[in-house]
C-alpha cells in the first residue's frame, strides 16, 4: 500500500500471545516430509467410489450369468475390500499428528515471558 508522496505505509497490528516450541531437528524431518496417509485417504476414496459405481453398474446388467456380470463383481468385490483396507490403514497411520500432539505438549513451566514494552525499553537503553 503506497500513499499520494510514493511511500509505503506499513500496519502493525499486535497479536495477543505468540508460543514459541522448541522441535528437534528429527521432528522437524517428519513434520516437512509430511504423512503418507493423505496417500492412503486419496487411494480408499478411489478404490470405494469405483467399487460402488462398478455396483451400480452390475444392477442394469440384464444377464447375471454372463463373464462381463462375473468380472465386474470381482472387481467390484476387490476394489471394496482394497478400499476398506486403505481406509483402516489411514486411520492408524496418523504419525505426523502424534509428533505434533507431543511437541504441543511439552511442558511450559520454564517458558520465560517477553513483553512488546519490555523489548522496547531495552531498545531505548
Amino acid at each position: 500500500m503506497a500513499n499520494q508522496e510514493g511511500k509505503e505505509i506499513i500496519r502493525y497490528i499486535p497479536m495477543g500471545e505468540i508460543k514459541i516450541y522448541g522441535v528437534s531437528k528429527h521432528e522437524l524431518t517428519i513434520l516437512a516430509a509430511g504423512s503418507s496417509s493423505s496417500l492412503y485417504l486419496n487411494l480408499a476414496i478411489a478404490l470405494l467410489s469405483i467399487g460402488i459405481s462398478i455396483a451400480c453398474s452390475i444392477s442394469f446388467i440384464a444377464n447375471n450369468s454372463s463373464a462381463a456380470f462375473l468380472s465386474f463383481l470381482i472387481f467390484c468385490i476387490v476394489s471394496i475390500i482394497a478400499g476398506l483396507i486403505f481406509l483402516i490403514i489411514w486411520c492408524f497411520s496418523k504419525k505426523t499428528g502424534s509428533i505434533l500432539r507431543e511437541i504441543l505438549s511439552r511442558d511450559n513451566s520454564q517458558a520465560s515471558i517477553i513483553n512488546d514494552e519490555q523489548d522496547a525499553a531495552k531498545e531505548n537503553k
